[in-house]
């Protein structure tokens, strides 16, 4: 044979030269088994078919015996200069990369030619002895082997473990067809990705249970913005890493703070892709992931545990190391009681995969480091667990540059109320430009961007609060003016929050403390719900109301496990919590004369605690101050007074009580209800909607008889009836 052509011109022509390679395999040892004298005895069924048998011969004629030698050395050779020409052929790629020995490239040449040409389902069917079995066999491919190379024949038994569910071949390249009893004639299949790579030589027409591979990009990955940047610790940390063992980068913290990018960022500097594992795609999670062990002669395929989870780890495991890159296995946050459930699957998948990979990327959500326990393998934890309100501020200007804000002077605003990670902000970002679109914006509102960044903000605090839909603002408010400059003070903490402690260093003098808290004080119907809306409108904040009756337990540490799931909520969004009734928990300390007095005094302890700890705003409410510690008082912010309102702010909070748009006759004495009724500003407002109801059933205007109508019934709810003089001239509307 001439042969000018040093290197092949593509990966068709390659295969070619392969095919030939198969049949000159399947011809010689034919002709061996024919000199043997065995050929008659292994094949007499099929052997009286004579159509088949001239079908095999005319397969393999020019399938010259004596070229395998020069064939595998011709092979070898162009496609060493194939590749130093910047060819790829994937079949050379595979055996490469799975560091494939004699007897594992002889198995897949002898697998892939089957796929190549079609004439070789005939020769294994004669080869087989069996019509139906027209594919290779654990026990052809060993016989196979052992005659061609008789001269350097290897063990039995060292040929056996080849096919054993541990071994390269296995794990990587074949099964066994569904059926199979006897392991020596057990029909091998192809793995799906391993055969789709050697026919396409591309690994993006295939992406099983939710894996997905980035390869490294041409330009530049997105930006880290944070100051912690794990993937130069992990650089740094390279070259010492153990050589028996597999490294393991751990990655935690919360979601969109950049775990995966840091990653992305890592192997792009050590020129490597990455696959990224999903472990939520995963099925049969409850299947075990390590090999089972496999015995010689009868062959249970339940044992050998093709489960599904298993041949899932496998296939990523195979796309990984095709890739020549970095596994990044993926873990979301879950419910507290699956963590363990958890870190077993992590466990199981580095155990299955430590074998083959020296370097594995491990990301998980959730700020609690979890320690794992698996043999062989080094795990090297970097927490991502907080922002900075300077890095919060930087990601926020940063990532806003690129979008048309309609007051950009107000981000600070934004950034000091929404504490988010990037990747966060990026989403709310895009959905803002796309909500602002919609409703016809051509820049981004303020508002709206608000309103995406609380539709965005993922918390479970409905739990245990409810939310308060806030309707009132300052005008709405009737309150002395010393009550309402303490209020707007207390809102100036919030607003001018990173002035003070960013940018005048005031954190580096407080270790805690830095949020808002608030003690109002007085009687029920003075304003100290609105009071607390007028707060939540001011600084634009979800406002959250925890009965504490409700969350305070019988059982010993169960109300500060309420507590602490309440606040570890709201950390999320910021929101306000104003827990009504606190004098429940912040009732003067007593002596401790039994068990109930210790566990009473802990949990308002731990309710301080908790409060120090919270960096937004925390409102208390209480009908009875003289009850609350004095302690306690000392350790809240601003304590405002609510008092029962006096005439003059009764007469206003009557003409707030009616609606702009409410039919109302003009004579309305708001002097005489003022002066002559002490009522509290809630019960005003039940009288003014009592009285809308009367006129709306007549139909009428609302007018003096109605609004006395409802006075009384008011009084009536408290048993008391108003008398003659009380009511004066409007006596006859009662």
């Amino acid at each position: 044979m001439e042969h000018s052509e040093e290197f092949y011109r593509d990966y068709i022509e390659y295969r070619e030269e392969l095919v030939l390679l198969g049949r000159c395999y399947a011809a010689d040892f034919l002709r061996r088994e024919e000199q043997s004298g065995e050929e008659g005895s292994l094949r007499q069924h099929l052997q009286q078919d004579t159509v088949l048998r001239s079908e095999v011969q005319n397969f393999l004629k020019g399938a010259d015996c004596a070229l395998i030698t020069e064939l595998e050395g011709r092979l070898a050779k162009k496609a060493e200069n194939s590749r130093k020409k910047g060819s790829f052929l994937p079949f050379e790629h595979a055996c490469r990369v799975f560091a494939l020995d004699g007897f594992e490239r002889f198995c897949v040449v002898m697998m892939f030619t089957a796929q190549l040409n079609m004439n070789f389902e005939k020769l294994y069917a004669y080869m087989n002895n069996d019509w139906k079995k027209n594919t290779l066999t654990a026990g052809l491919l060993m016989d196979m082997y052992r005659n061609l190379y008789s001269g350097q024949d290897k063990a039995a038994a060292d040929l056996h473990t080849y096919f054993s569910e541990s071994s390269k071949l296995m794990r990587h390249f074949f099964g066994f067809m569904p059926g199979n009893i006897y392991f020596l004639a057990g029909q091998l299949e192809w793995k799906p990705v391993l055969l789709r790579f050697l026919w396409e030589g591309r690994l993006e027409f295939y992406r099983p249970y939710g894996t997905r591979a980035y390869h490294l990009p041409e330009g530049e990955l997105p930006q880290l913005y944070l100051e912690k940047q794990p993937y130069k610790q992990m650089l740094r940390y390279l070259p010492h890493a153990v050589a028996d063992k597999t490294t393991v980068f751990y990655l935690y913290g919360l979601p969109g703070i950049g775990k995966r990018l840091n990653v992305l960022h890592f192997a792009r500097e050590i020129r490597q892709a990455v696959v990224f594992l999903e472990l939520e795609a995963l099925d049969g999670r409850e299947d075990r992931l390590g090999p089972p062990d496999i015995g010689h002669g009868r062959w249970d395929p339940t044992d050998l545990g093709e489960h599904r989870m298993v041949s899932q780890v496998r296939e990523v495991l195979t796309e990984t190391i095709l890739h020549q890159g970095i596994l990044c296995i993926c873990c979301k946050a879950g419910e507290t009681l699956y963590e363990e459930q958890r870190k077993r699957l992590v466990e199981d998948v580095l155990l299955a995969v430590r074998q083959e990979l020296s370097l594995v990327c491990l990301v998980m959500e959730g700020t609690k480091k979890v320690n794992f326990d698996a043999e062989g393998v080094d795990v090297l934890p970097v927490g991502m667990d907080s922002i900075s309100p300077e890095e919060n501020l930087h990601v926020w200007m940063e990532m806003a540059k690129d979008y048309a804000l309609e007051d950009q002077g107000r981000l600070n605003e934004v950034a000091n109320k929404f504490q988010l990670t990037p990747g966060a902000v990026e989403n709310i970002l895009k959905e803002a430009q796309e909500v602002s679109r919609w409703e016809g914006y051509s820049h981004i509102p303020v508002s709206v961007l608000e309103r995406v960044c609380f539709e965005k903000i993922e918390h479970n605090l409905g739990r245990k609060a409810q939310k308060v839909r806030v309707v009132y603002r300052w005008e709405d408010l009737i309150l002395p003016e010393l009550q309402r400059s303490m209020l707007k003070r207390a809102c100036d903490q919030v607003r001018y929050k990173y002035k003070v402690f960013t940018e005048w260093g005031y954190s580096e003098k407080l270790a805690y403390g830095t949020g808002l808290s608030m003690l109002f004080a007085g009687m029920p119907g003075t304003g100290k719900t609105m009071a607390a809306q007028v707060v939540a409108g001011e600084l634009g904040l979800e406002l959250y109301k925890i009965e504490l009756p409700c969350v305070v337990s019988k059982y010993i540490g169960e109300t500060e496990q309420n507590l602490n799931e309440i606040f570890e909520e709201a950390k999320k969004s910021q929101a306000i919590i104003f827990f009504d009734e606190a004098d429940v928990l912040f009732s003067k300390r007593s002596e401790i004369k039994d068990s109930n007095d210790k566990y009473s005094n802990m949990e308002a302890a731990f309710m301080l605690q908790k409060m120090e700890e919270y960096k937004g705003c925390v409102i208390l409410a209480t009908n009875f101050q003289q009850n609350i510690d004095e302690a306690f008082k000392r350790r809240i912010k601003f304590l405002i007074d609510f008092p029962f309102p006096e005439a003059g702010y009764r007469r206003q909070i009557w003409q707030k009580a009616f609606p702009a748009r409410l039919p109302l006759f003009p004579d309305i004495d708001y002097d005489f209800l003022a002066e002559r009724f002490e009522l509290s500003g809630s019960n005003i407002k039940n009288i003014a909607l009592g009285a809308a109801f009367l006129a709306a059933a007549e139909p009428s205007a609302v007018g003096m008889r109605h609004i006395v109508q409802a006075v009384a019934g008011e009084y009536g709810k408290s048993g008391r009836k108003l008398s003659k003089e009380e009511l004066g001239e409007y006596f006859m509307f009662a």
